[in-house]
């Protein structure tokens, strides 16, 4: 437990003084809940109380939230105590008159840290001469004059504001060069109706949520702009040369009991609109207003990594710069193949960017995670030391990306493909904690530990509120029916099992997905439905083996999971039913049992 250490000379009496005093200003007035919040984070540091300095506790305590509050799926903590940062800052900056103590709250913790601005008051000379010039500032003997409160005071201000500003502007750091040219992305004002105090609130609120999410992804520059909405200057401020410039604006509007979020995604040379969606919620409680704020802020961050990615699909600098190769290697929902041929291509893309800079941790990541993949549904790529591969592009992933979310993101699913469980949850928390609008790595955190294990009606209640949250054309639905099928799977539902398995089937397929669906069609009795399913994908995975993935592929993913021997049986269940009318089929070749596989 840490212990909590005044300055000399103040006291607690002094910080609650200085606390009444902020609380007492017009904006924190304006805002009662963050009143309600500095005054809990105050009191809880200096009672050393660090149990109340958790965002778990946080949420309830402050934000009203009930025991099955999660702070990785709602950010009502993190986006309220960014805007608490931002207020404290406003405060010292513009306050009237010289301030005694400095009360933050640094980024990465919620416990206060008091600072002592006062400078022997005391003994404070009177105030300066206006009509004194700078040479008029010294003693007699030649000492300059002891700076007074309020020059000590404005220097920490300084260093407040400085920090704020560091929070508005993205930093990125792939370990390539940063003169690199990058897309820009402008996130203009959110707007609302001027009649609708709650709608206008929660406008500035969404701003804030969607500008930390977009600045954490650390690919692309973005301009956050709190001015009236206006995308021509903020094109005039682009230094991206011919690289695209976009820019996200949303509109607030009353709809019924609730709110409706419009959001657009647009290219600013030709004002090309790119996407656009809306979200409702069918309150305006605190709780509804922040799950519309999370979800926007995951479906931007989504849609914008998207827009970036088919914009500069075809540039020539493509093959010779490392983000652009990541940004074509990475797996992003989307435009996609279901082929070795093109998962080998996104390999060629990652090796390429590692060629060119030996520390770009994300592209490292991504090897990790497509060799891993490979080597489970591909015999030859094992044969051929993909596993092994993987394991060192790990290695270098975590020693050139370990705060870089992208990088953590991609070593989640590495981690699952190798059997890893523990390891991927963890991974999938710390893409969460350096980047909250990272939508799948939340989902990952939920589903995850229970890829082979029974699983709790409260986490499948979330696995499926989290899939309904989603606008419905999310290209990442495929991924959470897909969970949900294995989910339902492992707990014997087979109706559920095969309804979620056949809407993820529809929207996209991958030998994973592909063969829990067909597994599940074949105890659900289907097995004709079955060996289509698997003759659908066989032509594009030629050296997929049913035998070899249900024998040493899930023994491998499952671990000592407590349902992993009924996981195993259902998979060879499948490979011999699928098999029996197939046995001179690549996929069914019995004679890679008798291989050497590299375990």
């Amino acid at each position: 437990m840490w212990v909590v250490s005044l300055p000399d000379g103040i006291s607690r009496q002094a910080i609650l003084s200085q606390l009444d005093h902020i609380l007492a200003s017009e904006e924190f007035v304006a805002s009662p809940k963050i009143q309600i919040l500095l005054r809990y984070l105050v009191t809880a540091t200096l009672d050393d109380d660090t149990e109340h300095l958790k965002g778990y506790t946080i949420g309830i305590d402050v934000f009203d939230r009930d025991e099955s509050f999660d702070p990785m799926l709602d950010s009502i903590v993190r986006v309220q105590v960014g805007r608490l940062r931002k207020m404290l800052a406003h405060y010292y900056v513009t306050a009237g008159e010289p301030q005694k103590i400095l009360i933050e709250i640094p980024k990465g913790q919620y416990g206060a840290v008091f600072t002592d601005l006062a400078d022997s008051a005391d003994d404070e000379p009177p105030p300066d001469d206006p009509s004194a010039s700078p040479q008029d500032m010294v003693a007699g003997d030649g000492e300059p004059l002891k700076a007074p409160r309020f020059a000590l005071w404005a220097a920490a201000a300084v260093i407040v504001v400085a920090a704020l500003a560091a929070f508005l502007f993205m930093r990125w750091d792939s370990g390539e060069n940063d003169q690199v040219p990058r897309p820009q992305i402008a996130l203009l004002k959110f707007s609302a109706s001027a009649q609708d105090p709650l709608a206008l609130q929660l406008a500035e609120e969404l701003h804030e949520a969607v500008a930390l999410s977009l600045t954490r992804q650390q690919l692309f520059p973005v301009l956050i702009l709190s001015g009236d909405p206006g995308w021509h200057d903020a094109r005039q401020s682009t230094r991206s040369g011919d690289l695209p410039f976009l820019h996200v604006h949303a509109f607030v509007r009353r709809r019924g009991d609730g709110l409706e979020v419009s959001a657009q995604l647009m290219k600013t040379e030709g004002e090309q609109l790119l996407w656009t969606g809306s979200r409702q919620s069918a309150g305006d409680s605190r709780s509804e207003v922040d799950a519309l704020a999370m979800e926007l802020s995951q479906e931007l961050h989504l849609r914008t990594i998207l827009a970036v990615r088919d914009l500069m699909l075809d540039d020539p600098r493509a093959n010779d710069t490392p983000w652009l190769l990541y940004l074509n290697a990475a797996w992003v929902p989307g435009k996609a193949e279901d082929s070795m041929v093109w998962e080998k291509q996104r390999v060629a893309y990652a090796r390429r960017a590692v060629e060119l800079d030996p520390q770009f941790g994300a592209a490292h990541a991504v090897l990790a995670d497509k060799l891993a993949y490979l080597a489970n549904v591909d015999t030859q790529m094992e044969e051929q030391g993909a596993r092994g591969e993987a394991i060192d592009h790990a290695r270098d992933a975590l020693a050139y990306g370990s705060d870089d979310p992208k990088a953590i993101s991609s070593l989640t699913s590495y981690y699952w493909h190798a059997g890893e469980m523990d390891l991927s949850e963890k991974m999938a928390q710390r893409t969460v904690a350096l980047d909250p609008g990272n939508g799948l790595a939340a989902f990952q955190a939920i589903v995850h530990p229970y890829t082979c294990a029974h699983v709790p009606e409260n986490v499948i209640s979330r696995a499926e509120r989290f899939d309904a949250s989603m606008i419905a054309d999310n290209p990442t639905r495929w991924v959470t029916q897909t969970w949900l099928n294995q989910l339902y799977l492992n707990n014997g539902d087979i109706g559920k099992a095969e309804t979620a398995g056949r809407k993820s089937f529809v929207i996209f397929r991958t030998p994973d997905t592909s063969l829990r669906f067909a597994a599940t069609l074949v105890a659900a009795g289907k097995v004709a439905e079955a060996r289509e399913a698997v003759a659908t994908i066989a032509p594009n995975w030629p050296h997929l083996n049913l035998h070899h993935y249900a024998e040493t592929v899930i023994p491998r993913r499952c671990g000592s999971q407590n349902e992993a021997s009924h996981i195993r049986m259902l998979y060879e269940q499948m490979a011999k039913a699928v098999c029996a009318t197939m046995a001179d089929a690549p996929a069914c070749a019995l004679s890679v049992k008798d291989r050497s596989f590299i375990r």
